[in-house]
């Protein structure tokens, strides 16, 4: 230790000799406690299992400060259904598909980032896909099965069954409610309406329209702003979907409303308490032509509805027994008389192909003028409705909210309990 001599200046050079050497020890000190932490960190990486899990990239629509194509029911979800389609799922995207009709050549193409060398970039949403439950799509036209990691299925559902000049908050609820039909989908194990059951879905609309991943890749080559805005709206609602006490719901859509949507049961089979008739008057507001008229014989009218003709007076030619019993609650023709027999409004949609069974008509010189308002079975969620609460400035968990009754948007990763490992 040095010695403090207490006379003159020696003091001060004292104490700043002292203080700087430990000043010095301190920060040497500190370096080898740094390098000893960084040691044990880095060492312990190599045994430990890391886990990454299929999480929510958006926070936004999850902390929103508001309240939280025609497809048959399929009851109630079990989870416990879903482990071997998840399981199967899991291997990754880029490993061969199984076809329908032998095609050696196919392979299943893994989204990846723009190459260097000009090569096809398929399209794919950030992020991470690896721990993403993946979806087997039968493409009708090739007769072959696709299979895509779960965001980019969405992707390509949301391209084909919405037109691409919607407004970003509608395109983000199609979204949200292509993604939970594909869940409850795989949740359920549910493959019907699939050839030999080689695939969860087809890419028609008996299940929900898909672009492949060629098409897609057209797509963002012929409409790169197009393309740009489906991509944004699936990244924005990645992982998010639509639930009702913990279950995926029926989430069914259709094109354009009369101004309301309809109760479940007046279509399907089932009554879902989220799936109520409401007032969806924004149509109007998205500019969509909603009327359509259509002509025909009463001739071919009656005989199209199954109904014997009914013989034409003088004073019954333009007043034939044609009149509406009841309607729905979202103002839809539930049945109607046509003569003597009674027909239901689905029923005469189907059997003259309408566009909607709200429809209204005139009768002149022997025939039949039908004017339908609005096209779809009206179950659900309104696309054009969505398009015209857009444009009044709401959000797409207000688009979803309102025509989904009593939901709440939930991580899909939470239901599929998807947890992978690296290995």
């Amino acid at each position: 230790m040095r010695r403090v001599r207490h006379k003159g200046g020696s003091w001060v050079t004292a104490v700043r000799e002292l203080r700087g050497s430990a000043l010095w020890c301190g920060f040497a000190g500190g370096v080898i406690a740094a390098a000893a932490l960084w040691l044990v960190i880095h060492s312990s990486n190599e045994f430990e299992n890391t886990y990454t899990t299929y999480t929510l990239k958006t926070q936004n629509l999850m902390a929103d400060t508001f309240t939280v194509s025609e497809q048959p029911m399929n009851g109630s979800v079990t989870v416990s259904a879903a482990q071997k389609t998840i399981r199967d799922a899991r291997s990754n995207s880029s490993q061969k598909s199984q076809p329908t009709r032998p095609s050696p050549s196919f392979q299943t193409a893994q989204p990846t980032r723009p190459s260097q060398q000009g090569q096809t970039v398929l399209p794919s949403t950030p992020g991470d896909t690896a721990q993403e439950p993946t979806v087997s799509v039968f493409l009708a036209d090739k007769q072959q099965v696709e299979t895509v990691p779960l965001e980019t299925y969405v992707l390509g559902v949301l391209a084909a069954e919405m037109p691409l000049t919607f407004e970003q908050a509608a395109l983000e609820a199609q979204a949200m409610a292509a993604r939970t039909y594909i869940v409850r989908r795989l949740l359920t194990d549910n493959r019907d309406g699939v050839p030999d059951n080689e695939a969860l879905v087809t890419d028609q609309v008996t299940h929900q329209a898909y672009r492949s991943l060629e098409q897609m890749e057209t797509l963002r080559e012929t409409n790169p702003e197009g393309f740009h805005k489906a991509r944004l709206a699936v990244e924005r609602t990645r992982n998010i979907i639509l639930t009702y006490k913990d279950e995926p719901i029926e989430a069914l859509f259709f094109s354009s409303s009369n101004g309301y949507t309809e109760n479940s049961e007046e279509v399907f089979a089932n009554k879902l308490p989220y799936l109520r008739a409401v007032s969806s008057p924004w149509e109007e507001e998205s500019r969509h032509p909603a009327e359509e008229t259509i002509t025909m014989p009463l001739v071919d009218f009656y005989e199209k509805l199954g109904v014997a003709t009914i013989p034409v007076t003088r004073t019954n030619a333009n007043k034939p027994n044609i009149r509406v019993l009841e309607r729905t609650a979202g103002q839809r023709v539930k049945v109607l008389l046509v003569g003597a027999e009674k027909r239901t409004g689905e029923e005469v949609r189907g059997k003259l192909g309408l566009r909607s069974a709200a429809f209204d008509w005139k009768i002149e010189d022997g025939n039949i003028r039908i004017t339908t308002e609005g096209y779809g079975h009206g179950v659900g969620m309104s696309q054009w409705g969505a398009e015209g609460m857009a444009k009044k400035g709401r959000s797409a968990r207000q688009i979803v909210e309102h025509y989904y009754t009593g939901v709440r948007l939930t991580e899909a990763s939470k239901l599929l309990e998807i947890e992978g490992r690296d290995r």
